[in-house]
C-alpha cells in the first residue's frame, strides 16, 4: 500500500492569518480535534468535455465530533503547512460551514462522487455526535453538487421528521445508478444509531425508511478491542455495499458495526414501498450470513467484478471477498495489515 498524503495535524487555507488566530482564540479551531474520516476523488478526465473543471480534486470529510473543528468537508489544496501536510480548502466555501446554516453543511461523515461527476454529501445535521451531549443543529440532509458545472447545488433533500428518530445518525451513503444520464439514481443510507435504512429516489425526490432486525447490533459484539483500547459501542447498520447489476437488479450488502455477520437483500425489495409496508415480516425479505468474520468491520465497497473490500477492526487489516462465494473466513483474502498506520478509531 502506497501513502499518497499524510498529516501530523490538519490545517486549512484561511481567508487570512487573523481569521485563523481568531478561530484559535475563540475555540473554533483546535488542530488536535480535527481528524480526516472519508475520502473520494473527482477526476475530470473521466467525464470528457462534460467537465467544466479541469482539475483533479480529492474530497475529505472531517466530522464535527467535538469543538474546535471549523470545517466538515474540504478539498486538498496545493498549499502545504509548515510540516509539509496538505492544507484543506473548505468546500464549497467558508460560509457553508457556519454553525446553524441549514442551507450549508453541519457535520459530514461520508461522501460519494457518482458516475456523472456529481458529489453526493450526507450531512448528519448533528454536532458532537459521540459525546455526552449531542447537539441537533439542522435536519439530516442529502446535498448534491454538480462538479462539472461549477459545483452547482442540484439537490438538497432534507429528511422529514417522520423518518428521523431523536437519536438518528445517518452516517453512510452509497449511490445506485441505473442509467448513463444519472437520472435514475437511488441512495441507500445507514442510520447507525436508529438502526434503520433510508432510501432516496432522485427521480421522484422522495425518501422512505426501511426496518429490519438485521440492522441491529449484536450484544455479544458490542465491546471493541482496538490496539489494546477497549470500549463498548452499540452501533447498528453501518457498512453498505452494492453488488453488480444483474438482470436489472442488484444485491445490497450491509453490516452492523457491532456484529460479525454480513447481510444482504435485493435493491428491488428496498425500492418497493408497497411490498415493505404490506409484508407481515419484513425481516423475511433480508438474508444474514451463516458464517461470520473474526471481528467487527466498518465500511465496505464492492468492485464492478463483485469483489468486496472491507477491514477487520481488531487486526488492523484490509481484506477482500468474492461475493459469489460463501461468506466465511476461508474465502477472505488478506490484502494489508499494519498495527502502526492502518488503525481504526471509535469515530471511523
Amino acid at each position: 500500500m502506497t501513502v499518497l498524503h499524510e498529516w501530523s495535524s490538519v490545517d486549512y487555507v484561511w481567508p487570512s492569518s487573523q481569521d485563523r488566530d481568531n478561530a484559535i482564540r475563540d475555540g473554533k479551531y483546535n488542530a488536535s480535534s480535527v481528524a480526516i474520516l472519508d475520502v473520494d476523488v473527482f477526476d475530470p478526465a473521466n467525464y470528457g468535455n462534460a467537465s467544466g473543471n479541469k482539475e483533479k480534486r480529492i474530497f475529505v470529510t472531517t466530522p464535527k465530533l467535538r469543538t474546535g473543528i471549523p470545517v466538515t468537508l474540504s478539498t486538498l489544496s496545493s498549499k502545504r503547512s509548515k510540516d509539509g501536510s496538505p492544507l484543506l480548502e473548505p468546500f464549497p466555501n467558508w460560509d457553508a460551514h457556519s454553525e446553524g446554516n441549514c442551507d450549508g453543511l453541519t457535520s459530514v461523515f461520508r461522501v460519494e462522487v457518482d458516475e456523472c461527476g456529481r458529489l453526493w454529501v450526507l450531512d448528519t445535521g448533528k454536532l458532537n455526535a459521540f459525546g455526552e451531549t449531542p447537539k441537533v443543529v439542522c435536519p439530516p440532509q442529502i446535498v448534491v453538487y454538480d462538479l462539472n458545472q461549477g459545483d452547482k447545488v442540484i439537490l438538497r433533500h432534507k429528511f422529514p421528521d417522520s423518518q428521523i428518530a431523536a437519536n438518528s445518525l445517518p452516517l453512510t451513503i452509497v449511490i445506485d445508478t441505473r442509467n448513463p444520464q444519472c437520472t435514475r439514481q437511488y441512495a441507500y443510507i445507514a442510520d447507525v444509531s436508529a438502526y434503520k435504512l433510508l432510501v432516496f429516489d432522485l427521480e421522484r425526490k422522495e425518501s422512505w425508511r426501511v426496518s429490519s432486525n438485521y440492522f441491529y447490533p449484536d450484544p455479544k459484539w458490542g465491546t471493541f478491542d482496538l490496539n489494546g483500547v477497549r470500549f463498548d459501542m452499540t452501533d447498528g447498520l453501518f457498512g453498505i455495499g452494492l453488488g453488480p447489476l444483474v438482470n436489472g437488479d442488484r444485491r445490497v450488502y450491509f453490516n452492523a458495526l457491532a456484529s460479525v455477520n454480513e447481510g444482504w437483500t435485493l435493491a428491488s425489495i428496498l425500492l418497493n414501498q408497497t411490498l415493505l409496508a404490506s409484508h407481515p415480516s419484513p425481516t423475511d425479505l433480508f438474508r444474514l450470513s451463516e458464517f461470520t468474520r473474526s471481528s467487527q468491520s466498518s465500511n465496505e465497497v464492492i468492485s464492478a467484478e463483485g469483489v468486496m473490500f472491507f477491514p477487520l477492526l481488531k487486526s488492523n487489516s484490509l481484506h477482500c471477498w468474492k461475493i459469489w462465494t460463501e461468506y466465511k473466513q476461508e474465502n477472505f483474502v488478506t490484502l494489508y495489515t499494519n498495527n502502526q498506520t492502518y488503525t481504526s478509531s471509535k469515530a471511523a
